[in-house]
C-alpha cells in the first residue's frame, strides 16, 4: 500500500496547468528548439495566447479520449514550472502507453526531473494499471536519455536519421520500461 500522494514527491509535484502564469513561461521555452520538439506538432516559437489555446486543446483531448493524461511538473518550494509530463496514446487492451517528459527549465535537470519521472511512472503503473511505458528521444536531447536510463528505461530501438531538425538528420531512440522491472528496481519509494 502506498502511504504517499501519487502527485507529490520530495522536491516536485505533478499538478494542473496554471493557464495564465504557465503560458507565459512555456511561450519563452518555445524558442528553445530542444523544448519545441516536445511541443509536437507545433515545434515552433509560440505566443502566450497560442500556448493557452494549446492548453485548451490538450484538456479537451484529455476529457474526450480517456487515453491522455498531462501534468505540469513544478518545484514544491517555489511552485515554479519545470516542464510537463504526459502519458498518452494509452492502449488499454495492451496495457501500454507513450510518455513525454518535456523539460523547459534545464536548471532542474537531475534529481528533480528524475523524481518527476518516477512520479509519472508510479501514476502509470499503479493508478492506470499499465504494464509498459515507452518514450521517444532524439539524439539531440542526451539529457532526457540519461534521465530515462537512471529511472530504469532500456533503449530498445534506434531509428537512424529518422528526424530532420536544425539542418541535420538525427537518430531517434525508443526507450521502454516494464511495470515489473520498475517495481523490482526499487524505484517506487526512492
Amino acid at each position: 500500500m502506498i502511504e504517499k500522494s501519487l502527485y507529490d514527491g520530495e522536491m516536485v509535484f505533478l499538478g494542473a496547468f496554471e493557464r495564465e502564469k504557465d503560458a507565459i513561461i512555456e511561450a519563452a521555452w518555445s524558442y528553445d528548439p530542444h523544448y519545441a520538439y516536445y511541443l509536437s506538432p507545433e515545434m515552433r516559437p509560440m505566443s502566450p495566447e497560442e500556448i493557452k489555446k494549446r492548453y485548451d486543446r490538450l484538456i479537451e483531448r484529455m476529457e474526450e479520449s480517456e487515453k491522455n493524461f498531462i501534468f505540469a511538473v513544478k518545484l514544491i518550494q517555489e511552485n515554479r514550472l519545470l516542464g510537463f509530463l504526459s502519458i498518452d496514446r494509452i492502449s488499454w487492451s495492451h496495457g501500454s502507453a507513450d510518455l513525454t517528459l518535456a523539460v523547459g527549465d534545464r536548471r532542474a535537470m537531475g534529481e528533480p526531473i528524475l523524481e518527476a519521472l518516477r512520479l509519472g511512472l508510479v501514476y502509470a503503473f499503479l493508478e492506470l494499471n499499465l504494464f509498459r511505458v515507452t518514450m521517444c528521444v532524439p539524439d539531440f536531447d542526451p539529457f532526457s536519455a540519461e534521465i530515462l536510463e537512471k529511472a530504469g528505461f532500456v533503449r530498445e530501438i534506434k531509428q537512424r536519421e529518422a528526424l530532420y531538425f536544425n539542418n541535420r538528420f538525427w537518430d531517434l531512440n525508443f526507450y521502454a520500461i516494464l511495470k515489473d522491472d520498475f517495481m523490482r528496481g526499487g524505484n517506487l519509494h526512492e
